[in-house]
This record gives C-alpha cells, structure tokens and sequence, in this order.
C-alpha cells in the first residue's frame, strides 16, 4: 500500500505539487521516482526503475564490503544473497530499499576513512538515511560512537572523526529544515508531518508498550527471525553468530582483517540501537524499520558460508545456492494475490467511460488512470451498505453480488487459478498450503463487470 502513496506523491510532484505528507518528503525516494517517470513517461515501470537501479546498487556494494571485510568468497556470497532477497533487492517502491543503501554505505566509509573527509561523507550518507526514514536517527550516533573507539590513531583524531560525522548529519539536517521553513513556513513540517501519519492506528504511538516486558523485546526479534523473507538467511546467520563468538572467546578476537573488525563494530552497534530505537520508543516492530539488523544478518551468513566454502568448496557452494533458491521462492509465494485485479479496473473505466463503483484496488487503479491522463475518478469506492442505483457500473468479483432482475454483465475478467506452488503443496496434504500461504494459496473468481438495470 505505501508504494501506492510515494508513486502518487510521485506524481503530484511531476504536476508541480509539493508534497505535504508523510511519504511525499521522503525525498531520497520520492525525487527518483518523479524524474524516472519525467524522463521517461509515467508508467508503473519508468516509477519502478529508479528502485531497481538503487537495488543494482546495493548489491555491488554488499560485494564489494565483503570482499573488503574478509575475502572474495564472502563478497561473493553476500552478493547473492542480496541479489535474491526481496527485502534488499527489489522492483517494488520499498522505503527500506534506498534507507539501507546509504545506512550500509556510511558504515563501509566510517569503518575504512582515515581522514576526515571520509567522516564527513560518512555523516552525510547518515542524513540521507535519515531522509529515507526518521528510524535511522541511531545511525550518526552510532558512527560517532565506534568511531570514536576503533577508529585508527595513527590517521586521524578518534574526537575529530567522530564530531566529523556528527558535524556532517548536522549541518545536511539544518539544510533540510531551513528548507521547509523556507518553503512550507515551519522548520519542523516534516517531523509533524510524520507524528501526524497514522494518528490512533497501532504501532504509530511513542512509547506505547511496556519497555519493562520481557516480550516487548522478544516478540519483534523472533518475528524478525521468522519472516518468511528473510527465514533462509536467518538460519545460516544464527549458527554462523554463535561460530564467531565461540572464536572470539578462544582467541580474544574477531577474525577478519581490521576494517572488518571495525565493520563489525558498526553492524552491531548500530542494529541493537536501532531495534531499542524502533520497538522501544517507536513501537514498530516490524523488520523493515530496522533493515541494520538484516544487514547484518546477512554479512553473518555470508562469513559462515564462506568459512565452509574454504574447508569443504561443494558443501559451501550447495549451502549458498540453497538459501538463495528458498529466498526466491519464498518471494514467488507470497506476492500480493490479485496482482492484474487494479488493471482490469482501469481498462474497464477506459473503455466505458463512466465512473466504477468498486469495493477493491481503488487506490492502484485510479494511480493507472493518472498515469494515462485520465481522470482518476473514474473508479469510485463503493462501500459495505452504500445503495447501487439504477445505470451504476459496478465492478465485483463473481458472487459477491446478488444480481436482481434487469442487471447486464458488460464484461467479465478471468480470475486467477490456484498457484503452482499451493497445487503441489496440496498434494501432499489438501488444504495445507491455506494454512502455510493463506490467501495467496487460494484461486481466485472472476471479476464482473455488472450494469445496474431497473428492479
């Protein structure tokens, strides 16, 4: 749903709309998104390519960290694991997507600067994280903090890289507020705007749960652990983690070459302030507000990979391909179902012409009516107990209507069969895959497209 309201921001900012909200002055992301689409035509595509190319990206970084924290085995490892994981990799408008390219950015350049001007770019890429999303708050701080313990004496001033990043999220931070002072009459429009986003709902009130519970704390790492997305990556992480403790207390240090270690330092430092910073003062639990922790989960399980590719290179190998085979099947299996449902909604009200009452996907559908230069309200919301008069077009999926006497069917649009996954999960054990996948096990009907006639 949020990647319907960047592109729509998206959009308003193509038209000459500044945007006032809390996915709009998202501005790492929403500024892609407008010229991809200005450039070349706005289109669901030209929005995605810019995301796609931020991917790209973030997966030649995540290889050549590994390659510069350990050895070529382990960038390469990291490397496909980025590569097949949706949480990283994606063509979807995730926020989280260009977030943890300038997080894990600033982290390769605070761990590897010796001079100041690499802190202060690493400061800056800080900002930008922030910009993404007001959850990277930790990250400066944490920079600061390591840097301040494990930066190289010899090069530089521990104090001066330190306040260097400090100094640098400041100032990049005092440029965006005196822009909206400048621009929207209020240095804080967007924190307010964010405080606003979401009102009662849950998981948008500071401090909301009980940071002396036990299961305040469990609850979302064990989730975090759990997701679907990120399972595969997680059990190879785990084991690889308590590996590297086992050897750190044997031999009193990390393996690993010194920006490594430094590295380290970062990616744990900054996910535990993150996960205190997310689900103790935030309340948002979920995975993709903190996506460090992820990161390093991933580097965990790129080391352990790598440490058995040297001992055994097939077993190592066999190890990779399969996490990486389960993480693309798990993205296969648990895309939204109904994903064309918007499209036939915006063909049917180009076609007709007159507006659609319908009670699902309005949001994506007049998003592609916007994108063709139509007015998008040709699709209406038609809620539960709202009266459906005589010449309406009503857009319904197959039964969830009780047609009266004189109702037309103008059209009617293929629904979606079970999955081949669900099918094959089925004949193991029918009904299984309805437990394991929920909705997206199930076929789907048709959808109709009914003219309202006289009772």
């Amino acid at each position: 749903m949020d990647s319907l309201e960047y592109s729509r921001a998206a959009m308003d900012l193509l038209d000459g709309t500044l945007p006032r909200d809390h996915w709009g002055l998202r501005w790492p992301l929403t500024l892609p998104l407008t010229l991809g689409a200005g450039l070349l035509g706005p289109s669901e595509l030209t929005l995605s390519l810019p995301l796609l190319l931020v991917s790209s990206v973030l997966v030649w970084l995540a290889w050549l960290c590994g390659c510069r924290w350990s050895n070529a085995a382990t960038g390469l490892a990291a490397g496909a694991l980025f590569a097949t994981s949706p949480v990283f990799a994606s063509m979807g408008i995730i926020v989280a997507v260009p977030e943890t390219l300038f997080t894990l950015a600033a982290i390769a350049l605070a761990a590897r600067a010796e001079r100041a001007r690499g802190f202060v770019l690493a400061g800056v890429l800080a900002w930008a994280a922030w910009a993404c999303r007001e959850t990277s708050a930790y990250l400066p701080v944490t920079l600061a903090l390591v840097t301040l313990v494990a930066a190289n004496p010899a090069m530089v001033r521990r104090g001066v890289a330190a306040a260097a990043i400090l100094a640098a999220f400041a100032a990049a931070l005092l440029a965006e507020l005196a822009f909206y002072r400048a621009v929207y009459g209020a240095w804080l429009f967007r924190v307010r705007a964010d405080l606003a986003h979401g009102q009662d709902a849950p998981g948008t009130r500071i401090l909301d749960t009980a940071p002396g519970r036990a299961e305040t704390w469990a609850a979302p790492i064990l989730e975090t652990i759990a997701a679907s997305l990120l399972t595969p990556i997680w059990l190879v992480a785990l084991p690889g983690l308590a590996l590297l403790v086992i050897g750190i207390a044997r031999h009193g240090m990390a393996p690993g070459n010194t920006e490594g270690r430094r590295a380290a330092l970062h990616l744990a430092a900054g996910s535990v302030a993150a996960y205190l910073l997310a689900v103790g003062v935030l309340n948002l639990e979920r995975y993709y507000y903190y996506p460090v922790v992820a990161v390093a989960a991933v580097f965990l399980a790129a080391r352990a990979i790598a440490a058995l590719a040297a001992r055994r290179p097939r077993a190592g190998a066999a190890l990779l391909v399969s996490v990486c085979a389960a993480s693309i099947a798990l993205s296969l299996v648990t895309r939204p179902p109904d994903a064309g449902t918007a499209e036939r909604l915006a063909a049917a009200a180009e076609e007709y012409g007159s507006p659609i009452k319908a009670d699902t996907k309005i949001k994506r559908s007049r998003l592609l009516l916007r994108m063709q230069g139509l007015s998008p309200t040709l699709v209406t919301r038609l809620r539960e107990g709202d009266p459906i008069m005589a010449g309406d077009l009503v857009f319904a999926a197959e039964g969830a209507l009780s047609p009266a006497p004189g109702w037309q069917i103008l059209a009617r649009y293929e629904g979606r069969p079970q999955p081949l996954p669900a099918r094959l999960i089925d004949r193991v054990d029918p009904g299984l895959a309805v437990r394991v996948l929920g909705d997206r096990a199930q076929a789907r009907p048709d959808w109709l497209l009914w003219r309202i006639g006289p009772g």
